[in-house]
């Protein structure tokens, strides 16, 4: 059987998937379920890719291609992949081609979000929850993905030829709310960030996992855990924070069309929004989309979706490998 191999590296875990490969180059099913590891369990990246191999029962180096979509900074020359949290500040690939007897020109190191992007095309997004149908009126050549879990990550496919259209949208200087709700709260939002020396908070200071603990503390003074408040919106959907975090991503959601005008669909994924998909189907959020004046009726063409699999991100490296057997 042909098969791929696809990873996910995270600043904590990792997880892993085979998949077989259809006939006409296309992806098949997981081989077996899925699988995931803590990186504080193993001393090495090298470690975490023997572990997975044994857990998957499906040999790297008899694989198609590789693809891993990893948090961080890749170096291809040195061919490491940098961040602080992992093993002495770098995940080591060359380390783990040597020691699994793999040929580098098999292995897809991307972005983690430039990998997940590629998602759209597979069976997670045609399973995705729908948030808002949109009316097509005119021809648009985007698809978006974005996701709020440790960052806020944005990403776009084009949908004539595959090109992932990266993007630090994340970074962006927060607008100014569009309820009264939000407004009575909005220069204790700014006084927060004022106090690390950030002028205005960025979208990724709020729409993320420590976001949305910021923002509770400053809406409620009680400081909570990203798993405490999960549990607060599982009992009532509407407390404070919920409503907050709704209405900006909303409103993120309206920038980051205008940004990639026209996509054809917004999907929405990353591990806050999976743990807590009320935060994505609220109608302040999509009231904060729609609250436009300019190119109104463009805009209301946008459909939005929730992509919930846990494992998403596995089906977009696995679309990644995909591109090493075509090449």
């Amino acid at each position: 059987m042909s098969y791929v191999i696809a990873g996910d590296l995270g600043g904590t875990k990792s997880a892993w998937g085979a998949f077989s490969v259809t006939k006409d180059l296309s992806l098949g099913d997981l081989i077996t379920a899925p699988i995931a590891l803590l990186n504080n369990d193993y001393s090495s990246f090298k470690d975490v890719c023997i572990a997975a191999e044994k857990e998957l029962g499906a040999k790297f180096v008899e694989s198609q291609g590789i693809c891993i979509g990893a948090a961080g900074v890749w170096n291809s020359k040195e061919r490491v992949v940098a961040l602080p949290h992992y093993w002495k500040g770098t995940a080591n690939i060359k380390e783990m081609e040597v020691a699994l007897k793999l040929d580098p020109q098999k292995i897809l190191i991307l972005n983690d979000f430039e990998a997940e992007v590629r998602s759209v095309r597979t069976k997670v997004a045609k399973e995705a929850l729908l948030v808002r149908k949109g009316s097509p009126l005119v021809e648009s050549d985007k698809t978006i993905l974005l996701g709020p879990g440790t960052g806020l990550g944005v990403a776009a496919l084009s949908d004539i030829d595959n090109r992932v259209i990266r993007s630090e949208g994340g970074n962006m200087p927060i607008s100014y709310p569009r309820s009264e709700f939000l407004r009575e709260y909005w220069n204790q939002i700014i006084s927060y960030w004022n106090k690390s020396d950030i002028i205005t908070p960025r979208y990724e200071d709020i729409l993320s996992g420590n976001g949305l603990s910021d923002l509770h503390y400053v809406l409620t003074g009680t400081r909570k855990t990203p798993e405490e408040i999960s549990t607060l919106i599982l009992k009532d959907s509407n407390i404070e924070t919920a409503r907050a975090f709704s209405e900006i991503l909303g409103i993120f959601c309206q920038a980051i069309s205008y940004l990639y005008w026209l996509p054809s669909h917004l999907y929405l994924t990353g591990g806050v929004l999976k743990k807590n998909p009320t935060l994505a189907m609220l109608d302040v959020m999509k009231v904060s989309f729609e609250y436009c004046h300019a190119h109104r009726e463009e805009l209301h063409t946008v459909s939005i979706s929730l992509i919930t699999d846990p494992y998403s991100a596995l089906y977009g490296a696995g679309e990644g490998a995909l591109t090493l057997i075509k090449r």
